[in-house]
């Protein structure tokens, strides 16, 4: 499996991960491969498949050392369905079973937790979430899905030309697919506005 992912074959990784999972399933090697093939979901947007196989990894008896990323990739799910009150309920907790050290899990925690509250149209709450995880500091919110959240829930708060130019100053260091996601958007929002 991890051949095939080297390789970009996400869809025989997984093939491998669920042969391991199904002949072999008292392995030590069953919760990491139902992780990964959660993951490998996640990244082709499979956002209900991969609730089903985070939600086994987290009912899983062995996964001790895989149950708190296991809740927060479920958390990140759900915040993608739109499912904002199962995704404050599995934060609340995941904080309080598994409190974070660093800067990078914080600001992404934070960062499903904005997401859940665009979803609910709730564009204040999110900012705040936001403002929050960008004192952290993180190397993560140099990424696109900072920007994408701050300009949407200034965009719902009724600023989308603030939403534009967020997006207009993400463009400066993007590049490729980013960097046309970037102006797109920005274009959008410039014409809402």
């Amino acid at each position: 499996a991890s051949i095939e992912l080297e390789r970009g074959d996400a869809d025989k990784a997984r093939e491998y991960w669920g042969a391991l999972i199904d002949n072999r399933p008292k392995s030590e090697l069953v919760p990491t491969a139902i992780y990964n093939y959660g993951r490998s979901l996640e990244q082709v947007g499979q956002w209900r498949s991969a609730v089903e196989w985070f939600t086994s990894l987290a009912n899983h008896l062995a996964a001790d050392e895989l149950r708190e990323a296991a809740w927060l990739e479920l958390s990140r799910c759900q915040a993608h369905l739109g499912d904002a009150r199962q995704v404050h309920y599995l934060m609340d907790t995941l904080d309080a079973e598994f409190p974070v050290s660093t800067a990078d899990g914080q600001a992404d925690r934070l960062l499903i937790r904005a997401r859940a509250w665009n979803t609910q149209k709730l564009p204040v709450d999110a900012l705040r979430c936001l403002d929050l995880a960008e004192r952290t500091g993180a190397s993560i919110l140099d990424g696109r899905e900072f920007t994408a959240l701050r300009a949407r829930a200034l965009e719902l708060y009724g600023m989308p030309e603030a939403g534009a130019l967020a997006w207009l100053g993400f463009s400066l260091d993007a590049a490729g697919h980013d960097l046309a996601i970037a102006l797109e958007e920005a274009a959008r929002l410039a014409l809402v506005s």
